[in-house]
């Protein structure tokens, strides 16, 4: 074991990741509970308010923060944003092909992950099936705009966009590919002709 085993804390896999990242700077609205030590909200950039009453303070606070803190240590109550309230998730599962993602939210399914999970219960369970069942039907959809090698890609949030650029791509090579094949089948089938002639 090595000296420094005590202070290495083992992360997931997309901790370096650096859409992870912006996602989590993704601000939620919170109400934060009597008890919440001043100091907390000089870690989120904030003055402390003088006293908090009975029903709470709320304000924006970074979700990466959230998502570190332990649930005995501050009591809190985060608010669902617009882009995750249950009237946006049903408006998107009954017709998720065209709508706007980006202007919901840039990074909206790893938005949406770290926010299901940090809700955890019954809205968190609602959150991650939108999501998945968004995703499913939107796939198709990116599918076929990217077939087009000159389309620019709107309505997407970031990870849309990284698997349209991929697929238009992959479309881009196959075109390339069967030009090439067609032009070399051509040649061959030229200089056949050619040796059957004389």
């Amino acid at each position: 074991m090595s000296k420094y085993s005590d202070f290495i804390a083992l992360v997931d896999e997309d901790y370096f990741n650096i859409h992870d990242i912006m996602a989590t700077r993704a601000n939620i609205a919170c109400t934060f509970s009597q008890g919440t030590p001043s100091e907390f909200f000089r870690l989120i950039g904030q003055h402390a308010p003088e006293t908090i009453s009975e029903k709470g303070y709320k304000t924006e606070t970074p979700s990466w923060i959230i998502c570190t803190l332990k649930d005995d240590a501050i009591n809190y109550l985060p608010q669902l944003p617009k882009a995750f309230s249950e009237n946006t998730r049903n408006s998107l599962l009954a017709g998720p092909e065209g709508k706007n993602l980006e202007n919901l939210s840039l990074h909206f399914y790893l938005f949406g992950i770290r926010l299901a999970l940090l809700l955890k219960g019954k809205n968190g369970s609602q959150i991650a099936y939108a999501l998945m069942r968004i995703f499913e039907q939107r796939a198709g959809w990116i599918l076929k705009l990217a077939v087009d090698p000159v389309f620019k890609p709107l309505m997407l949030d970031l990870t849309e966009k990284r698997i349209f650029f991929k697929a238009q791509t992959s479309e881009i090579r196959t075109i390339d590919w069967f030009h090439r094949n067609y032009k070399e089948i051509q040649t061959v089938s030229r200089k056949r002709s050619h040796a059957e002639i004389s």
